[in-house]
């Protein structure tokens, strides 16, 4: 996951203006966490230093977007931060401690502006035959280091879950990962260097990736399927980069 995650920030940091935001955010968020750090963090656990960091964000963006100092497209890269920070606690739900921060993290994300600010930002079809190729290429990196885990933490977390009838991020993201246009990008890319990464087996078979990857949607814990698929995508990804 180490090398994904620097693979994610190769990727995510090719344009000027993303970069330009990303050291906005980072000393923003930077000098909050580091007046509370040295009290609070010295004994702490990896896991409780990333919920900390991630809990201060949230209240940071919620300051800022009432002051009106960021916007959309930055409470957008917050969140992807987050969910990309965090998505592994899925597995360790069963702490209360996690599930605690889960639950406040299912609350930010249907807060209005900040669903917005997620839907602003959703592929449709039209947008996918836009792409060029390193576009598409962050595009899948983003569907299963972003998307799939936020309904996921939204699924578990949120235990009413008749809200989610209407719940336009939720249902959106959904009808998004499980889309066939976006299903069939995760084929042509997996296609496009297929012996290269034989070892990483999977059914290129529409419906069943669909299948596979609304039941990874529904749980805490990622099948065995769904595993060798987002193995199969990231390692395209790497072997283009």
């Amino acid at each position: 996951m180490a090398v994904f995650g620097v693979l994610g920030f190769v990727i995510f940091s090719s344009t000027l203006y993303f970069s330009l935001i990303g050291g906005i955010l980072g000393m923003g968020v930077g000098r909050l966490i580091g007046t509370r750090f040295k009290s609070r963090m010295v004994h702490q656990s990896l896991d409780q230093r990333v919920i900390f960091e991630m809990e201060l964000i949230m209240k940071w963006a919620k300051i800022q977007w009432k002051k009106k100092q960021i916007d959309e497209i930055c409470l957008r890269l917050l969140i992807e931060t987050i969910i990309m920070e965090t998505a592994y606690l899925l597995e360790k739900i069963h702490l209360k401690k996690v599930k605690r921060f889960l639950a406040k993290l299912c609350k930010f994300i249907k807060l209005e502006y900040m669903s917005n600010a997620i839907l602003v930002n959703l592929p449709n079809e039209a947008k996918y035959e836009s792409f060029d190729e390193m576009s598409h290429k962050r595009e899948m990196y983003r569907m299963f280091n972003f998307y799939i885990p936020m309904v996921r933490i939204l699924f578990v977390s949120d235990t009413k879950k008749h809200a989610f009838t209407n719940f336009d991020v939720y249902e959106q993201t959904v009808e998004y990962v499980t889309s066939n246009f976006a299903v069939q990008s995760i084929i042509s890319l997996c296609e496009a260097n297929e012996t290269v990464n034989s070892h990483c087996e999977i059914v290129l078979d529409k419906a069943e990736i669909i299948q596979t990857i609304r039941e990874a949607l529904d749980s805490d814990e990622k099948t065995n399927k769904f595993k060798k698929l987002e193995n199969r995508v990231m390692n395209e990804i790497i072997s283009h980069v």
